[in-house]
This record gives C-alpha cells, structure tokens and sequence, in this order.
C-alpha cells in the first residue's frame, strides 16, 4: 500500500550559495527558512529551456496542470533576451504539485526540461548569473546547443570564435523555390 504513496512536500534540490551568502545565516538555518518558504509556495523553477521558447508555449504546456497567475521568463542581463530559464506561478499548490510531479523530464519545445519547486521569483531572480549576462552554464558548456545559442562562453573564447546577436552577422538565407516536377516536360 504505502508504494502507491506519492510525497507531495516542496523539496529543495540544490541551495543557491548567493543566496545562501547575502543572508548571512547558517547552512542550517537557511535551509529551515527556506524550507517554511517552500510549504507554502505555488512557484516552479523551469530550466533547460529554448532560448527560442516563448512564453505562450510554457503557458500551454503548464496550463493542464492548472490555473497559471503569471509566467516570469528569465532573462539575459546584458542582452534582455531569454536565457533558458522560467517561473511558472500558479494560483494553488496542488496546481504546482502537478507540474513537478508530471512535467518534470517532460518534452517542451523539443527539449527535456527540469521542473522544480522554487520559493518564488523577486525581481532580483529574473536575471540570469552568469558572467556574460546569460545562466552560468551556459558559460562553461562545451557542446554546440543551437537551441541555448550555440557554443559555451569559455569554448567560444578558447576558440577565438565572438558571439555576436547584431543582425548584419546573422546568416542570410534565400529561399529557392523546389523544381517543378510536372510528368511529361522534361526539363533542361
């Protein structure tokens, strides 16, 4: 019987250590805190998002879990573009309980995204961290993640390669029209 049981309690996955430091509390007390924050919270964290997801999208993919209030994408600091992160407020915890117990590891915009609880998003928290404005790691990664733009700050430099979002860099494209396939013209 209790193998049917599901623990709905807000967990923390990880202690953010800014966070941490500017309260200047214990470890221990920090957590306690946070823990009382979480009991009541009917805040998501949502990572491993697109860069191109847009906020429609993360509204339609939560919204069968319940009632939304607001949708808060995270942002690039320096760029004012979106970083791969998000916050889904609902109007009630078990809305919430929903999203994390069923969306977790679930398929959003063509990538596997992370849902977690969260204590709630201030306007400090919408920014990502990381040194080059975006979420720090991206600025380590190694890969080349097209839908997180492309290659990780410290691979970028290493290369030598410059990020750059100035419209003139961008690739342009033609479209060029399929060949007409037509029976009996042959073309030349």
């Amino acid at each position: 019987m209790s193998d049917d049981l599901v623990d709905a309690v807000p967990r923390m996955r990880y202690v953010d250590r800014h966070e941490l430091l500017r309260s200047l509390l214990t470890s221990e007390e920090f957590q306690g805190r946070r823990q009382e924050q979480l009991d009541h919270s009917t805040t998501v964290y949502v990572g491993n998002l697109s860069f191109y997801t847009a906020e429609e999208q993360v509204h339609a993919h939560f919204s069968p879990c319940g009632r939304i209030r607001d949708v808060v994408m995270g942002l690039n600091e320096a760029t004012r573009c979106p970083c791969g992160f998000c916050f889904v407020v609902f109007e009630t915890q078990a809305a919430a309980v929903l999203a994390v117990q069923g969306l977790d590891g679930s398929l959003l915009d063509d990538r596997v995204v992370s849902v977690s609880w969260d204590v709630g998003c201030d306007a400090s928290r919408r920014w990502g961290r990381g040194a080059h404005g975006g979420q720090v790691v991206d600025g380590v990664r190694q890969n080349l993640d097209d839908g997180r733009g492309g290659l990780g700050a410290l691979r970028r430099d290493a290369i030598g390669v410059a990020a750059s979002t100035a419209a003139e860099d961008l690739v342009a494209y033609e479209w060029v029209a399929a060949p007409s396939r037509r029976r009996g013209v042959n073309a030349k």
